[in-house]
């Protein structure tokens, strides 16, 4: 029994004080909002004490033989009102034909669109190879593009990013979505542990990729352009 000692010999038994607790809550909060309170404290309490560590990285990717990689780059937007957008797809339509001739001269992206969702703007793409070298192309690619762009999300890197490009890469990886790797043990090797280690990681980290899928994951983008006679 667990006691706790209150002074001039009085003590309390802590289990009966925490029944007690737990049974005044059962009769203000249905059962289910009582475990999601509870669950929402505990696991606060573990990323308290061991917060999710940095992830390894390169994670490996959703096939082992995969070696095409997809980003899911999320910028919040500056001004989310419909005027605000309205002039972010100017941006766009203003420069298609540069960004079309951009991602074709980038030579490893299978596919790539930007979206609005809830007043962010966010590029999903899928490439092939490293993520610093697919962002350092799109530089000389388009990067009189994401100038301008960058006027319209919240906190922007130093520009222009031709001139800072370690600094855009950082400020891109820093924006880009977890993603679970394959292999979930990269996350804990100590297999007792693994349900807490990612119960915390989705408690740090609630936004994030679960699982890609690629029809050919081990043929790059060039390869398959070969292939289907489509050329450069």
């Amino acid at each position: 029994m667990t006691t706790s000692q209150l002074g001039y010999g009085a003590s309390v038994d802590l289990r009966t004080v925490g029944q007690e607790v737990a049974r005044k809550l059962r009769r203000k909060l249905p059962l289910a909002a009582l475990e999601q309170m509870l669950g929402r404290v505990i696991v606060a309490g573990w990323a308290r004490v061991e917060p999710a560590p940095p992830l390894p990285k390169p994670l490996s990717a959703a096939f082992s033989d995969n070696v095409q990689r997809t980003m899911n780059l999320i910028m919040p937007l500056k001004d989310r009102s419909a005027v605000g957008r309205a002039k972010l797809m100017k941006l766009f339509m203003d420069n298609g034909d540069l960004i079309l001739s951009g991602l074709r001269n980038v030579g490893t992206v299978h596919s790539a669109r930007f979206d609005i969702l809830d007043g962010k703007l966010c590029l999903f793409s899928v490439y092939d190879g490293d993520t610093a070298g697919y962002i350092r192309d799109f530089i000389v690619s388009v990067g009189t593009f994401f100038n301008g762009l960058m006027a319209f999300v919240e906190d922007p890197p130093p520009l222009p990013v031709e001139h800072h490009v370690d600094e855009f890469v950082d400020w891109v990886t820093a924006r880009d979505l977890v993603q679970l790797p394959e292999d979930i043990t990269e996350l804990c090797p100590d297999l007792e542990y693994l349900p807490r280690r990612l119960t915390v990681l989705l408690h740090d980290f609630p936004d994030l990729q679960i699982f890609s899928y690629s029809q050919y994951p081990s043929c790059t983008a060039a390869q398959i352009r070969e292939q289907i006679h489509l050329g450069w």
